[in-house]
């Protein structure tokens, strides 16, 4: 049964220490996780996203003793507030532009575990081509009042909204000065996973599907020039899958404790499903058949 994570895990997605962690469970009661066998703890999604809004509250300047009383939809519209973090980047995959001078091993670690991610590092901002990349990160350690307006004049708006802004030392002016700009700001150093969960980016979608019910029907029935069986094999796992998908799918809202594990299994099965239409479109393609 998936009871959660462990809070070894929960510190990688959210770049919160675990010493952290525990402090902010003993003195301020910030989340309750689950005790399992030998006294180990495990935290829920919901537990992890309200850690992650913490954290970024507290980046921003604001007092964990204070924060530690808001609800969950208080820290959601107060984090929304505060840093912008109700608005979509798409930073799941693509090419990316990094500017950073000292170019620390920490962030390096970050962005090459990205999944799907090809990255140019810049060490002067004015050598960075905005328009070439569909998502830029910016690592200013020290955020003066100079280099948050050299960054703002630097990126047009739409730039800025695909941006991200990571910083070790700022005011807190300077940070709403980039945050109505659009720019999204995170509190540096960052554990390796924690970069894009602590973006906020709304779960991926599946994939389209290439290949109607009846489209997959009509090709199993077809006369076949390949000696083997492969296109009505390809087909029928390309139908089990749409089944599973959406199987998968309807178990994500059926409980909280196991919607990450359903979660992960509905875009699986997702990629699965492309792959093997990619496979079909080859097969249709050396056969020359046409569907209807």
């Amino acid at each position: 049964m998936d009871m959660g994570y462990r809070i070894g895990a929960v510190a990688k997605l959210t770049g919160i220490s675990t010493d952290t962690i525990r402090a902010w469970e003993r003195r301020y009661g910030v989340v309750e996780p689950h005790r399992g066998e030998n006294n180990n703890r495990y935290y829920s999604e919901g537990q992890v996203q309200k850690l992650i809004n913490v954290k970024r509250l507290v980046d921003a300047g604001q007092a964990i003793s204070t924060i530690c009383r808001l609800s969950d939809e208080e820290l959601g519209e107060r984090t929304s507030g505060i840093l912008g973090v109700d608005r979509a980047v798409p930073v799941r995959s693509g090419r990316w532009g990094v500017f950073s001078v000292q170019q620390p091993s920490w962030l390096r670690a970050c962005v090459e575990t990205q999944p799907e991610v090809e990255a140019d590092w810049h060490a002067d901002l004015e050598d960075m081509p905005m328009d070439k990349y569909g998502f830029l990160v910016v690592d200013m350690p020290s955020l003066s009042e100079a280099n948050a307006e050299e960054v703002i004049n630097r990126f047009d708006p739409s730039s800025a909204r695909r941006a991200v802004v990571i910083y070790r030392f700022a005011a807190r002016q300077q940070l709403r000065a980039l945050s109505q700009h659009g720019f999204r700001l995170l509190k540096g150093p960052l554990e390796p996973f924690a970069l894009v969960n602590l973006l906020g980016t709304a779960d991926r979608g599946p994939k389209s599907r290439r290949f109607a019910e009846h489209e997959l029907q009509q090709i199993m029935a077809m006369e076949s020039d390949v000696v083997c069986e492969c296109p009505r094999h390809v087909s029928e796992l390309i139908v089990s899958l749409n089944q599973f998908e959406d199987y998968s799918k309807a178990c994500v809202d059926q409980t909280d404790q196991d919607a990450a594990l359903h979660r992960k299994l509905f875009e699986l099965a997702s990629d699965a499903r492309a792959l093997m239409e990619d496979a079909l479109d080859e097969i249709i393609s050396v056969e020359g058949h046409q569907l209807n």
